[in-house]
């Protein structure tokens, strides 16, 4: 299975004795809103960056050509052209 932004943020919190339900609490987000961002794999970034703040994640973005595909070569899909994105 896949990893996400969303994923890794939880994992996080949990490293950190948060579960998902505090961390949800701590975001001022309801629980339902943790839970299907989870199971989705993604989310609007407000609640993206919501759960980092109650994490202590800080988020960046990268910029650059994806790995493995030559300086001169045009990236293909959106997803290859945007792979910084949260997905």
């Amino acid at each position: 299975m896949k990893t996400t932004l969303i994923g890794k943020i939880i994992q996080v919190a949990q490293a950190r004795g948060v579960n998902q339900k505090a961390l949800a609490v701590r975001a001022g987000l309801p629980e339902e809103t943790v839970s299907r961002a989870k199971k989705r794999g993604s989310a609007h970034w407000a609640v993206v960056e919501a759960l980092a703040n109650a994490a202590g994640v800080t988020i960046g973005l990268v910029s650059g050509v994806p790995v493995g595909r030559p300086a001169d070569q045009p990236p293909g899909s959106f997803r290859e052209r945007y792979h910084w994105l949260a997905w």
